[in-house]
């Protein structure tokens, strides 16, 4: 996903793995080469453990506007690339948070 972001020329990411040892490492990747990276997680614990790390945004899937937060800071931040690790309807969401032209990668 790193490559893609220099390669792309993105300024921001979404990673809906964010507390995985690969949402870890990419947090401190993006940060040595400047790119905004949007963490997704699915408990509180975690949003405290990547912002301890960091991490530039962490959201937490199961809070209640997490909808409307991170179509807001997907935007805000003109996040243009996403690794999707869930799938389903939460990459149709992903989907529709990004800007025109965005890529979304789903593994």
């Amino acid at each position: 996903m790193g490559v893609l972001a220099d390669r792309g020329g993105h300024k921001a990411a979404i990673h809906t793995a964010g507390s995985s040892a690969l949402g870890r490492m990419l947090i401190r990747y993006f940060k040595a080469k400047n790119i905004t990276l949007i963490n997704i997680v699915r408990k509180q614990e975690f949003v405290e453990e990547l912002e301890k790390e960091g991490a530039d945004y962490v959201l937490n899937s199961q809070a209640a506007d997490f909808e409307e937060r991170s179509k807001e800071i997907v935007q805000k931040e003109n996040a243009t690339l996403a690794l999707d690790a869930i799938g389903g309807d939460f990459t149709n969401n992903i989907l529709k948070a990004q800007p025109a032209g965005s890529e979304t990668l789903v593994n």
